[in-house]
């Protein structure tokens, strides 16, 4: 999905899936880059005010799509959200995935397809939240976002990594495996923990059906595991809707993360 870009100043960080990095600072229109060797990936920073205004979102883009798509996005979804401690003082955190894909196959694809495309991305995105947490968004007041490949992408982060996030919103998209295999590997490597996994995190899974790319049945047994790992889900079937995001999807999301 390609959404367009209004202006304003941005910062490029280079997030690797190697140890090589650079720097981007968009300042006036004017870029300025310090290369490193190796392989990276570009990830706009759009700054907000203080950490003390409240969350941050981290937004995940679709096959094909770009970080600055995934940042008119999160633009739009800030809009909506309460002013405050989750309005437009919001910073918005995207990065970019080489080759604009996270990953070459389906993400119903047998898992040893998409790796280590899978491993290096939920990698960047593991360091992009860090980021936001050095700027003063512990997980809990970062909201994790995306598109199709990036939903999905938005999805194995919450569920492998757990904690009490400030909240997930897929808009078409699920947690990937095999459609005739279950789900496994979430949850705390301990059994005995009692704490709940996901700690209450608040979770939209919104999509269309029928949809080209992401079958409602993994949508629902997405939400399934996700509950039983204590998140509170909210699931939305858009019945025809074309493979996209609707303004209404929009408005709900920022009502279930506004809860």
């Amino acid at each position: 999905m390609k959404l367009g870009v209004q202006g304003g100043s941005r910062t490029f960080e280079r997030l690797p899936h190697s140890d090589a990095a650079a720097l981007f600072d968009v300042e006036g229109g004017v870029v300025r880059e310090e290369v490193a060797a190796g392989g990276a990936t570009a990830s706009p920073v759009e700054p907000g005010v203080a950490a003390e205004a409240g969350l941050a979102l981290l937004l995940v883009h679709g096959r094909g799509g770009s970080a600055e798509d995934a940042l008119e996005l999160g633009r739009a979804l800030r809009r909506l959200l309460p002013t405050g401690a989750r309005g437009e003082s919001s910073p918005l955190y995207a990065p970019q995935a080489e080759a604009a894909s996270w990953y070459p196959s389906s993400f119903l694809a047998p898992p040893e397809r998409n790796q280590p495309w899978l491993r290096g991305a939920l990698e960047l995105l593991r360091r992009s939240s860090a980021r936001l947490e050095g700027l003063g968004f512990p997980r809990r007041r970062q909201i994790v976002a995306g598109f199709s490949q990036g939903a999905c992408l938005a999805c194995e982060l919450v569920g492998r990594e757990g904690g009490r996030w400030g909240g997930l919103v897929a808009f078409t998209g699920a947690l990937p495996g095999p459609l005739d295999e279950p789900l496994s590997g979430y949850g705390p490597p301990d059994p005995e923990v009692e704490q709940p996994w996901l700690d209450g995190t608040p979770v939209l899974l919104s999509s269309g059906d029928p949809d080209p790319h992401v079958p409602f049945s993994r949508v629902r047994e997405t939400a399934s595991l996700l509950e039983r790992l204590g998140a509170a889900v909210t699931v939305d079937r858009y019945p025809g809707r074309p493979h996209t995001v609707l303004a209404a999807e929009l408005q709900r999301a920022a009502q279930v993360l506004s809860v």
